[in-house]
């Protein structure tokens, strides 16, 4: 019950005022410290996994593990109608660059070695056994530094080969592809780009799971992730009383 303080029968107590005291009390709460109780209301909710939305490194689909969290969010949110929810897009500026410089040698490869690949399809990943492979590998390898440099390259493959005692028909190829994708150039707009794409899958599978009016979802710019490190690459949400 609520605890009721002073004196019933004065001309100044007002049960509606304390009634509403209680209730902005209780709105205070959700909204500092909203994941803590939303995430008590769903089944192995938590607040630490209910305030993000994780993707894979590189990618911006939302994985059906990902996609039931948010429909279960939506839910809560339908009986909420005092609450919006912020979404923000971001990106890994280790994890995501990493993925995208793969997936830009990776494609370009598959040019090379006149393999379709679908717009927006992963390419999928490098058979370094392939004499093509490697042929392919060696001449993007010398377009971007020079002969002399490919020529280092292979003598260093030698020389660790032989010290190892073991021969791997790949080792070429795999440390072109590594030196390429090292180098690659990815601008800074790309992975914003990522985030922004991550943030309208997260509204698109919330409005798939239950239609949310478009004043009960707002969106924050998308920036990078501010501990980068070995955990999930994820876009953020938050939630804040409706206007």
């Amino acid at each position: 019950g609520l605890p009721v303080h002073g004196d019933l029968n004065s001309p100044e107590f007002s049960y509606s005022g304390l009634i509403w005291k209680a209730f902005t009390n209780l709105l205070t709460k959700l909204v500092t410290s909203p994941f803590r109780i939303l995430g008590a209301l769903l089944p192995g909710g938590n607040e630490e996994a209910m305030n993000r939305v994780d993707f894979a490194a590189g990618k911006a689909a939302v994985s059906p593990p990902e996609k039931e969290k948010l429909r279960q969010l939506a839910g809560i949110l339908e009986k909420r109608p005092q609450l919006r929810l912020v979404v923000q897009g971001r990106y890994s500026p280790t994890q995501d660059l990493k993925e995208l410089r793969s997936m830009s040698v990776r494609l370009a490869l598959d040019k090379r070695l006149k393999i379709p690949v679908e717009p927006g399809e992963d390419p999928g990943p490098v058979d370094f056994t392939s004499s093509a492979t490697r042929d392919a590998l060696a001449d993007m390898f010398k377009e971007r530094f020079d002969r002399k440099a490919l020529s280092a390259i292979k003598d260093e493959t030698k020389v660790a080969a032989k010290k190892s005692g073991t021969e791997d028909p790949g080792s070429l190829a795999k440390e072109l592809f590594a030196r390429l994708v090292d180098s690659e150039p990815v601008p800074d707009a790309e992975l914003v780009r990522l985030a922004d794409a991550r943030a309208q899958a997260v509204v698109a599978a919330l409005n798939e799971a239950k239609p949310i009016p478009p004043e009960r979802l707002a969106s924050k710019a998308s920036a990078a992730m501010a501990q980068d490190g070995d955990g999930p690459v994820s876009a953020a949400l938050s939630l804040e009383a409706g206007q």
